[in-house]
């Protein structure tokens, strides 16, 4: 019968640990072999096994340098920006370092080296990472417009927002860059802190670009004193609303009869309102015609 592991010693780190840390403690090679253990990176164990890009992180901490920290996808993560689902699993860690550092290549990272300032820094939950607005303008060589547009507008979300417009004008201004310049410089003018959700970016982008009039994102309407409803999207002059639903509308029985009544209202309000869903999103030309087949009977001439 194979013998148990022997106990690591309480003053280990604990989910991970540096393996150089280990062997100054004393536990030998063997050890560090032993199956209740993983190994997430080179010269990292773990004993309990990563389940998220914020483990993977503090996993890697271990064994980072000083200078090292987290930069470009991996940093739009930690800080809940909406990426494409190529890059929601976080792999690999973005790691950067000062210009003029080597980058690391240690498997499951990508190494960069930069110019940056000590403002372009900060700590997120004990882990070194580029602020906000650095972290919007690098994200420009791995996104598509789109998506620039909308990790953007969680940025300066006026909920809560994590940088100001005028931080991530300035940013982009002073780091202009060469990878990704034109998607920046196209994608800072498109930029709204009243998107709620990558679902409403994507939507208010694509009725511009067919060239439907400009629509107001979460507009608000008020009805004798009372809030009725936030419209999604809402062409104001038409009084004509999109509304997107993602799966919760359609499982959550509350939500459900919350939208029936508030489609109620609106429509007696002379809104004219409009259901978008996942598939609109997938192919967008239907909603799109729909739309504007509601402009035009309201008047809009295009």
């Amino acid at each position: 019968m194979p013998t148990p592991p022997a106990p690591l010693p309480p003053d280990l780190a604990a989910p991970a640990f540096a393996v150089r840390d280990a062997r100054r403690m004393g536990i030998d090679r063997n050890r560090m072999r032993r199956g209740d253990l993983t190994s997430p990176f080179r010269g990292v164990r773990e004993t309990v096994p990563s389940s998220g890009i914020r483990d993977r992180c503090a996993a890697y901490q271990t064994i980072m340098r000083p200078d090292a920290y987290f930069c470009g996808p991996t940093a739009a993560l930690l800080w809940g920006l909406p990426l494409p689902r190529r890059l929601e699993l976080g792999e690999p860690l973005h790691v950067g370092l000062p210009h003029g550092q080597r980058a690391t290549r240690l498997a499951g990272t990508a190494g960069h080296h930069f110019v940056i300032t000590a403002s372009e820094l900060t700590m997120l939950d004990g882990m070194p990472i580029t602020t906000p607005a650095r972290t919007w303008c690098d994200l420009a060589p791995y996104l598509s417009l789109e998506d620039l547009v909308a990790a953007g507008d969680r940025v300066i979300w006026r909920r809560a927002p994590l940088a100001s417009l005028a931080d991530v004008r300035e940013m982009a201004r002073v780091h202009p860059g060469r990878r990704g310049a034109l998607t920046r410089a196209t994608a800072l003018p498109k930029l709204n802190d009243r998107s709620d959700a990558r679902s409403e970016t994507q939507l208010r982008l694509r009725f511009a670009d067919a060239g439907l009039p400009p629509m107001v994102a979460n507009h608000e309407v008020w009805k004798d004193g009372r809030l009725i409803a936030e419209i999604d999207l809402a062409s104001i002059r038409y009084r004509v609303g999109i509304d997107h639903e993602g799966d919760h509308h359609r499982t959550d029985q509350a939500q459900w009869r919350r939208d029936l009544r508030r489609f109620v209202e609106l429509e007696d309000d002379s809104w004219s309102m409009i259901r978008s869903t996942a598939d609109d999103l997938r192919d967008t030309s239907r909603l799109i015609e729909t739309v504007e087949a509601r402009l035009r009977r309201r008047g809009w001439t295009g």
